[in-house]
C-alpha cells in the first residue's frame, strides 16, 4: 500500500499551496477513495482466484488416488471371488477325495493365476495344488497364513514377501473352511503381485509423479522399487511424513502437503477390502500443471497483474484509467464467479464421470489386464481389439487377427443345428436393443480345428462409439469331462443292463439247447429228413436273430451321440422299454406305458444320451420302490409308470414309481452334482444332473420333480420341432 500512502502524500502538498481549488479537493479526495476500493477488490478477486487453484488441485489428486483405489479393489476381489469358488467346490467334494480336491486346486491356480493353492488341514498336514512335498516336520497349523485366516474369521490377506520357489513378489491370500459347520482348515493362495506393480507404475500423474501401497503403520507394501517393499516405511524416505498415521486413522481418504525447498502433495485413499492405503505422490507444480481448470485462472490473475502495471504507470487521465480499471475489474469478479459456478458443475459432472468410467473404463482396462479369459472388442461385426487370452485361444497372431469378421472364425454349423450367420445376426440385433447375451458357440482356431465355449456379448457406448464387447471362454475341457461323466454313468448302469441281456438270453439259450437235442433224438430215431431240420434249424436261427438284437439295442445304448439330431420320441421311448424292461421283470417291477397313436412327435437333441436320461430315472425307481418295501417289511405295489402327452408344442413325457417320494429336505437338492443318498459304495450322484444338463443344456427343455400319492413322479418338457 506504499503508492497510495506516497500519493495521498503529494496530494496534501498540493493543498498547503494552495495550487488548486476546494472543488477539485474534494474531487481528488473522492478519486482516492475511489482507488483504494479498486485496490481492495483487486486483492480479494486475487486471493480468491488462488482459493479456487488449491481447491482444484486437489479434487484433482483425490480423484486420481480414488481411481486407482477402484481399480486395485476390482482385481482383489476377482482373487477372492475365484478363492471363495474353490473353498465351495471343496466343501461341496469333501476332503477325502484327495485326487478330485488336487484338480480343484490345479483350476483354481490357473483360475486366477496363482503361483499355488493349498490346503492346511487340522491334523497340520498340507494338500498342496503345485504338488509341493513339505519339509520333515512341517505343520500348517503354525503357519501365519493358517492363524490369520482362524483369527480373522473370513477371507483375509498377507502382507508382501518373496516367494522363495517362484523368487516373486506375492501375498498368501487365505479362508478358513467349515464342511458340516465343523472347522475343517484353511485354504490359501499365492497371488503374484507383478500385475499390480505394473499397473500402478503405469498410472500417469504428472511427469515425475507415482503411485505405491503402504499399511497402516506406513511400511511399503507395493512400490515400484522392490527394494523398498517390506523394508522400509514412507516416513523413512519422507520424513517430513512422520505424522501420516494419524491422517490415516482421522479419514480414510485426505490430501498432505509437504517439502522445504519442493512443495508436494501426497494423496492417499482406503482399499476397503485388505486395510491399506494408496498412495500418489506428485510435485506441486505438477499438480497445479495438470489441472486444466487453474490454467483458466492464472490466465486471468496474469491479466490482473498487467493492467495494474499498467495503473500505476499512468499519470494523466487518473479519472479514466481509474473507471476502466474499475469496469474491468467489474468484469473480472463477474468472471471469476461465472468460473465458481461452472467448476462447481464441473466437479459434479466429474462425479458423474468417475461413476461411469468406472462401469466402463476400468472394467474394460482390468479384464484386459487381468483376465483369464479372450476379451474382444468389436465395431460393428468386424475385431478392432481383443487381449493376448484371445490371440492364444485363437492360435494366430494379432496382425492376422485385427480387421477380420468374428463369424470368420466360427464353425458353419452349430451344435444345435443352425448356420452361424444366421444365428449371430440373430444374436447382435438382441444385443443392439441392450440386452446381454450368454450362449454356448463353436469357433475355429486358425489352424481350422473346432472348439467350444461360452460367450458372454454386450454392446456399450464408450467416447460416443457404438462396440460390442465379448468374453469368451474355452469349455473345451469341461465339454470332455461332462462326455466322460455321461459314458462313466453308462458304465455304472452296465452291470444291471447286463444282468438284463442274461435274463433275457436265458430262455433263448434253453430253447436251443432243446433244439440241440432234438437233432441227436431224430438221428437216433432214424427220423432225419428235411422237413424236420428245417423246422429245427428255422427254430434255432430266430433264437439267435433275438439274441443278435439284443446286442446291437445295448451297443448302440453305449455309443455316445456327436450331434444335435431330430429324432422320433415314441420311437425313442420304445427303444428304452425294450432295453430297461427284462430289468424290471426280474424284480417283480410292473412297467405302465400309456400314450395315444401320436405320430411326428420329432425333438432336437441326443437320441443316446436322452435315452440314458430315463433309464437313469427309471432305474431310480427301480432302486427307491425296493427300498421302500425292504424299508416297510411288506411286498407292496410294485409300479413304474410312463406317460407321454402332446399339448400345442412341447412334448410332456412323465415318469412317476410307487416308491414311497423324496424326504422334503433333499427334494430340491436332487439334481446338484455329486448328491446321492445310496452313499458312494452305490452311487455317484452325477445321473440327475448330468440328466438336467441333457435335457436343459443341451435339449433347451426342462426337467423337474415332484411327490404324488406314495411316490414321486419326474416331468420332462421338450420344445417339438
Amino acid at each position: 500500500m506504499s503508492f497510495f500512502t506516497g500519493f495521498s502524500e503529494y496530494l496534501q502538498n498540493l493543498f498547503k499551496r494552495e495550487f488548486i481549488g476546494v472543488k477539485a479537493k474534494y474531487l481528488l479526495i473522492t478519486m482516492l477513495i475511489v482507488i483504494s476500493i479498486i485496490g481492495s477488490i483487486v486483492w480479494f478477486i486475487f486471493i480468491s482466484a488462488k482459493g479456487i487453484e488449491e481447491k482444484t488441485v486437489n479434487e484433482s489428486q483425490l480423484r486420481i488416488a480414488s481411481e486407482a483405489t477402484i481399480t486395485t479393489e476390482v482385481w482383489l476381489k476377482q482373487q477372492v471371488n475365484i478363492l471363495e469358488a474353490a473353498v465351495f467346490a471343496v466343501k461341496k467334494t469333501g476332503i477325502g477325495n484327495k485326487d478330485e480336491i488336487l484338480r480343484i486346486l490345479e483350476t483354481t491356480m490357473k483360475a486366477g493365476d496363482f503361483s499355488d493353492v493349498y490346503i492346511g488341514l487340522t491334523d497340520g498336514s498340507i494338500i498342496d495344488g503345485a504338488r509341493w512335498i513339505p519339509p520333515p516336520g512341517y505343520d500348517t497349523r503354525v503357519r501365519p497364513w493358517f492363524n490369520a485366516a482362524v483369527d480373522a474369521g473370513h477371507t483375509t490377506f498377507s502382507k508382501p514377501y518373496i516367494d522363495l520357489t517362484t523368487m516373486s513378489l506375492v501375498i498368501a491370500l487365505a479362508s478358513p473352511m467349515y464342511i458340516n459347520n465343523k472347522f475343517a482348515g484353511v485354504i490359501s493362495s499365492d497371488i503374484i503381485l507383478d500385475t499390480l506393480v505394473e499397473s500402478l507404475s503405469s498410472l500417469q500423474i504428472g511427469n515425475t509423479g507415482y503411485a505405491f501401497i503402504v499399511d497402516k503403520e506406513g511400511m511399503i507394501l507395493v512400490h515400484k522399487n522392490k527394494n523398498l517393499v517390506m523394508k522400509s516405511k514412507i516416513q523413512d524416505f519422507e520424513p517430513e511424513l512422520n505424522n501420516i498415521t494419524s491422517n490415516f486413522v482421522s479419514a480414510p481418504s485426505g490430501i498432505v502437503k509437504y517439502g522445504k525447498n519442493q512443495k508436494k502433495i501426497l494423496a492417499y485413499n482406503r482399499i476397503d477390502i485388505t486395510g491399506w492405503y494408496l498412495c500418489t505422490i506428485v510435485p506441486k507444480s505438477e499438480a497445479v500443471a495438470f489441472s486444466q481448470n487453474s490454467a483458466i485462472l492464472y490466465s486471468s490473475e496474469k491479466i490482473l497483474k498487467v493492467l495494474g502495471v499498467l495503473f500505476l504507470l499512468t499519470t494523466a487521465g487518473v479519472g479514466g484509467s481509474a473507471l476502466i480499471l474499475y469496469a474491468y475489474s467489474r468484469t473480472f469478479q463477474t468472471t471469476v464467479h461465472k468460473y465458481e459456478e461452472e467448476m462447481t458443475g464441473i466437479n459434479e459432472n466429474l462425479r458423474l464421470q468417475t461413476i461411469r468410467r468406472e462401469e466402463l473404463e476400468t472394467y474394460y482396462q482390468t479384464i484386459f489386464t487381468v483376465a483369464n479369459d479372450a476379451i474382444i472388442l468389436m465395431k460393428g461385426f468386424i475385431i478392432f481389439d481383443s487381449n493376448d487370452k484371445a490371440l492364444e485361444l485363437f492360435g494366430i497372431s494379432k496382425r492376422n487377427f485385427m480387421g477380420r469378421p468374428l463369424i470368420s472364425f466360427s464353425a458353419d454349423i452349430q451344435s444345435d443345428g443352425g448356420k452361424s450367420n444366421k444365428k449371430f445376426i440373430d444374436i447382435m440385433h438382441k444385443s443392439e436393443q441392450g440386452e446381454q447375451q450368454s450362449f454356448v458357440w463353436t469357433f475355429k482356431k486358425a489352424d481350422g480345428r473346432e472348439f467350444p465355449t461360452e460367450v458372454s456379448l454386450k454392446t456399450v457406448e464408450i467416447k460416443n462409439e457404438s462396440l460390442t464387447l465379448l468374453s469368451i471362454r474355452d469349455i473345451s475341457k469341461r465339454a470332455a469331462v461332462e462326455e466322460q461323466l455321461r459314458q462313466t454313468q453308462k458304465l455304472a448302469a452296465m452291470g444291471e443292463m447286463l444282468g438284463s441281456i442274461a435274463h433275457q438270453w436265458r430262455q433263448p439259450l434253453n430253447t436251443l439247447s432243446t433244439y440241440i437235442a432234438s437233432f441227436q433224438s431224430i438221428y437216433y430215431n432214424d427220423k432225419v429228413n428235411p422237413v424236420a431240420v428245417k423246422k429245427i434249424a428255422l427254430g434255432a436261427e430266430t433264437q439267435i436273430q433275438f439274441m443278435s438284437k439284443t446286442i446291437d439295442d445295448f451297443r448302440n445304448f453305449l455309443k455316445p451321440s456327436k450331434k444335435k439330431i431330430v429324432f422320433e420320441m415314441v420311437e425313442i421311448l420304445e427303444k428304452t422299454i425294450k432295453l430297461i424292461e427284462p430289468q424290471l421283470k426280474q424284480k417283480s417291477i410292473d412297467l405302465k406305458v400309456q400314450y395315444h397313436s401320436y405320430q411326428n412327435l420329432n425333438v432336437l437333441g441326443y437320441p443316446s444320451e436322452f435315452i440314458h436320461v430315463l433309464i437313469n430315472i427309471i432305474t431310480n425307481s427301480q432302486d427307491a420302490i425296493i427300498a421302500n418295501n425292504s424299508k416297510s417289511n411288506k411286498e407292496g405295489k410294485k409300479q413304474i409308470s410312463l406317460q407321454l402327452q402332446n399339448p400345442d408344442n412341447y412334448v410332456v413325457l412323465t415318469i412317476s414309481d410307487s416308491g414311497g417320494g423324496i424326504p422334503k429336505k433333499i427334494l430340491n437338492k436332487i439334481f446338484e452334482p455329486y448328491f446321492t443318498t445310496k452313499g458312494t459304495a452305490s452311487g455317484m450322484g452325477i445321473g440327475l444332473y448330468m440328466a438336467k444338463m441333457i435335457v436343459e443344456k443341451e435339449m433347451g427343455g426342462v426337467i423337474f420333480a415332484e411327490n404324488i400319492v406314495n411316490g414321486a413322479c419326474f416331468t420332462i418338457k421338450l420344445p417339438k420341432i
